[in-house]
This record gives structure tokens, C-alpha cells and sequence, in this order.
């Protein structure tokens, strides 16, 4: 039998309290989580069947003077390429600290299989005051690669790094990176 990560309980237990509320006053007789899926989807759905630990994202970023915000994908995956979760957009704005790009964001691993594997890649370096910065791209080690969709569950390359999933355990994942500026060939 395994136990559930408390935070995951606790916001299983709220999570579901609401569904049935909402089910009892629309007339709903019984709704049931989908098992077994290998899955964790960011919209709250109960998690069932897995042995969970935490991957602790912390993404340190050296930026450009003058930078508004970075924004990133990211994904934890198990080694076989199951996707744990995957979210398309995250910027330092809402999620780190702003202007200077760093992020950190904590998201479940599935610690049945030990090793697993979390990519980001760099969506966005947003200028605050981007007059006058034609002339002028970013080094982006973790690119987006071409021809990409809207899911980066399904994306190639990025940045990655394996860790160890520790059930009940926040295993702490860092990427350094250095976005620096860098004249575009032909620049003055």
C-alpha cells in the first residue's frame, strides 16, 4: 500500500469534496477518477496508483541588463517517456523573480521508476524596454525545437537533467543558464 504525498492528500481531499458538491447539486450520481494512466495532468485531477515523490525545479538565470521576464516550458518524464506533467508556459514574473529571470516551480515524479528526467526550454527572454534592441538576439541553450506545437509533452531537445524520485521526498533539480546578449551577424 502506498502512501500519498500530505500535500497531494490534502488537495485530493478538497479537490474531491467540491466534485461532489457540484455533483449531488447538478444530480450526478458518481463520478470516478480514471486509473492507471501513469499520468498527472495540472488540472487538479486526483492522482491514483503511483508511488510520488517531488521534483523541486530551480532554474538560475543570468540575464541581460534591462530583461522584463524569461518564460519556459517544462516537463518531468519518467525514463521509459511517459510524461508526468508538462506545462507550456511559466515566466520568472509569476513564478520566480521577475526581471531576473529565475524560476522555481515544484511538480510530482514518479518514484517507482528511480531515474527521472525533467526539461526546460527557454520560450522567451522579454525586454522591458525593447526600443532601440533590434540588432540584437539571445544565446538560448535550451531552444524550442522547430516546428513545435502548443504541448511540450511531445518536444524534443531542451535541457535535461535525470535525477532521483524519492517518494514523499522534494528532490531538488537546478539548471543554471546564461542568456546573455549577443549581437546578431551583420549587428553594428
Amino acid at each position: 500500500m502506498h502512501r500519498p504525498h500530505h500535500r497531494l492528500a490534502s488537495r485530493a481531499v478538497a479537490s474531491w469534496g467540491v466534485i461532489f458538491m457540484t455533483a449531488a447539486s447538478l444530480g450526478v450520481a458518481c463520478l470516478e477518477p480514471t486509473e492507471g494512466t501513469g499520468h498527472v495532468r495540472q488540472e487538479d485531477e486526483l492522482v491514483v496508483d503511483q508511488t510520488l515523490g517531488f521534483a523541486d525545479l530551480a532554474i538560475n538565470a543570468t540575464v541581460p541588463a534591462g530583461t522584463k521576464r524569461v518564460c519556459y516550458a517544462l516537463r518531468v518524464a519518467r525514463p521509459d517517456g511517459i510524461t508526468m506533467w508538462a506545462l507550456d508556459t511559466m515566466c520568472s514574473d509569476a513564478h520566480g523573480d521577475g526581471p531576473g529571470g529565475d524560476l522555481a516551480y515544484v511538480g510530482p515524479c514518479d518514484a517507482e521508476h528511480a531515474t527521472n528526467v525533467a526539461t526546460i526550454w527557454v520560450k522567451a527572454v522579454e525586454l522591458a524596454d525593447p526600443v532601440g534592441q533590434g540588432g540584437h538576439a539571445f544565446a538560448n541553450p535550451c531552444p524550442i525545437p522547430d516546428g513545435a506545437g502548443d504541448d511540450p509533452s511531445t518536444w524534443t531537445g531542451g535541457c535535461q537533467r535525470a535525477f532521483d524520485c524519492i517518494e514523499n521526498v522534494d528532490v531538488k533539480v537546478l539548471y543554471e543558464l546564461e542568456l546573455s546578449a549577443a549581437r546578431a551577424p551583420g549587428a553594428p
